[in-house]
């Protein structure tokens, strides 16, 4: 339905939106709006993945846990600055010492209690019959540390847990990483996601992840209703009101225009289909990572944070999306930022228009014309040509004072 704003002296005017649009907050993160850090640091060596708790980011390299307060700079943080703790898991924690690859993680509140959630692998260990070396551990959180609690077998992902989300209700999904192996492999049964149910009040008074219930396999489909597979998962975490699950996928030797086909997948949770896909070294969504010789750089894991107030130094936005190399100095990570935010300011160079923070549009209009469902349109103050029509399900706001449109 199209709806012709009115001219009016505020920037008020929502479209009204029929048909099968839901009514939710903004959860569609795909304007790029940067990178940070983009250097080596003390904790991006083999980078794994990434979440939060309410204070903290949570982030796993290969073999060791860190706990980073958003307040610092990962630029410059070391394992030494104020309140940073390090792990490494297989000496720290005994029970975890078989265990030799972490995945990207994720955080679920129960009853006031934050739970830290890693997958976790023991790539030595032998899949057979479906059984192999792939768990979740379980770490309590406090507000000054975390504490190991249980671990799980899932048996059903062989030696393969790259990643784990959970949702508002406790749902955890996982899958294997290498969902599209070659036909005649072990993991061709197995492609999809994989979804398992939990008695968190169990976890919760007796320490025990001992109901954890593989439930059932679903499969993706793309854009046009064709089955998607993502040869290697990395990440993945449900926008808040689960309606999208956010997955990134790809692999430092991929080739062939097969890394056009990874990045991030943005999956509509009422039909798992995918409703947004990123691009690769252009668009608004771009998502970028060169594999091969000589940088063999990788996408891995994922988080949504709101981080727009400026609590972590260089960092904005609400997606947030590790790329790590692998080539002879690995160490090196790329930190990307996305957004929900369009951005429109008058007073833009018109030279530099894509709607990011550093380059807004000059007119509401341009900002309208890219937004997609979901998206807000953030026009700083001053007087727009008009009229503006809208047929999408967006948010138009001003922000630093009124806003006018037309006369």
């Amino acid at each position: 339905m199209r709806t012709l704003c009115p001219i009016v002296p505020v920037l008020a005017c929502v479209a009204a939106i029929s048909g099968h649009a839901r009514a939710q907050t903004p959860d569609a993160y795909y304007m790029h709006v940067g990178n940070y850090p983009v250097a080596e640091t003390s904790w991006s060596n083999d980078a794994q993945g990434v979440d939060h708790d309410d204070n903290n980011w949570y982030i796993t390299t290969t073999h060791d846990l860190w706990r980073v307060p958003v307040g610092l700079d990962l630029r410059t943080v070391t394992a030494s600055s104020p309140g940073v703790i390090r792990r490494e898991v297989a000496t720290r924690y005994p029970p975890l010492a078989a265990y030799d690859h972490l995945g990207d993680p994720d955080v679920f509140r129960y009853q006031g209690t934050d739970y830290l959630v890693v997958p976790m692998e023991d790539e030595d260990a032998t899949c057979n019959g479906g059984v192999g070396g792939a768990a979740l551990a379980f770490f309590r959180i406090t507000p000054t540390d975390f504490f190991y609690v249980t671990h799980r077998q899932v048996p059903i992902l062989c030696n393969d847990a790259g990643w784990v989300a959970i949702n508002s209700q406790g749902g955890i999904v996982m899958s294997q990483q290498h969902v599209g192996a070659p036909p005649g492999s072990p993991a061709v049964t197995q492609r999809g996601l994989h979804f398992f149910t939990l008695d968190w009040n169990q976890l919760h008074n007796a320490d025990s992840a001992s109901s954890l219930t593989f439930t059932h396999m679903q499969q993706l489909t793309d854009e046009s209703g064709n089955r998607l597979e993502m040869v290697t998962m990395q990440g993945g975490e449900y926008a808040p009101g689960d309606n999208l699950l956010y997955l990134v996928s790809g692999f430092y030797d991929d080739s062939g225009g097969r890394e056009e086909r990874e990045g991030i997948h943005v999956i509509d949770t009422s039909t798992w289909q995918r409703v947004e896909h990123s691009t690769r070294g252009f668009g608004h969504f771009d998502f970028y990572y060169d594999p091969g010789f000589p940088t063999y750089e990788e996408p891995e894991g994922l988080t949504i944070w709101d981080l727009d107030d400026g609590r972590s130094p260089g960092v904005r936005g609400q997606l947030h999306v590790f790329v790590s190399d692998n080539d002879a100095d690995a160490g090196d990570i790329d930190f990307k930022h996305y957004s929900y935010i369009i951005r429109a300011d008058r007073n833009s160079g018109v030279s530099c228009q894509t709607g990011s923070p550093s380059c807004p549009f000059h007119t509401v209009q341009a900002a309208v014309a890219l937004a997609w469902n979901g998206a807000e349109v953030r026009a700083r103050a001053g007087a727009y040509s008009g009229p503006l029509t809208i047929s999408k399900r967006i948010r138009v706001s001003a922000e630093g004072g009124v806003v006018r449109i037309g006369n």
